[in-house]
């Protein structure tokens, strides 16, 4: 683990501004007080891979798949909306920890969100840009939701090139 007085020592020879780094399961940073930060970052969101544990319920690795083309008012249809939001909660817990943590007008960045897997079978899966917005009313997150600035990354893995970031403001 690399701390901001280790790094002071790693990096002597330039001017740093005091501050603070913290590593943690950004899920559950109950160790970190209430509006400790002015900036809040994290680089990528590790999405459930299989949040209903389909593949391993049915051994069939393409069941996600399958669900994902499923008719309208259909079972498998239904089953994947459920998949799809238990994603979303999951993606619910990061935002709300970072907001919790971020000062009143601090900014919070989040970095490579995946695309729902049913939008990207390449991907492992994530949330719709609408979430981010739509999250505001719907996980009662302290944000302004006009106020949300959704950006395409422009990225250079192979495996994927349709990663987006979300910057955020938390309400002053």
């Amino acid at each position: 683990v690399t701390t901001s007085a280790h790094v002071g020592e790693l990096y002597s020879d330039i001017q740093f501004i005091k501050g603070r780094f913290c590593q943690g399961d950004s899920t559950n940073l109950y160790f970190v007080p209430s509006s400790s930060f002015d900036m809040v970052y994290t680089g990528y969101i590790d999405p459930l891979f299989d949040p209903l544990l389909l593949k391993e319920r049915t051994r069939d690795q393409k069941i996600k798949e399958k669900i994902c083309k499923a008719k309208e008012n259909s079972l498998e249809k239904m089953i994947s909306d459920i998949d799809q939001r238990a994603q979303e909660d999951w993606y619910a817990l990061w935002v709300r920890e970072m907001l919790r943590i971020v000062k009143p007008g601090g900014a919070v960045v989040f970095r490579f969100i995946s695309h729902p897997f049913c939008n990207n079978f390449k991907d492992w899966g994530g949330v719709p840009k609408e979430f981010w917005r739509d999250g505001v009313e719907r996980y009662g997150w302290d944000v302004d939701h006009r106020l949300v600035e959704i950006r395409d990354e422009k990225i250079t893995i192979s495996w994927t090139d349709t990663r987006y970031a979300v910057f955020m403001r938390r309400n002053s």
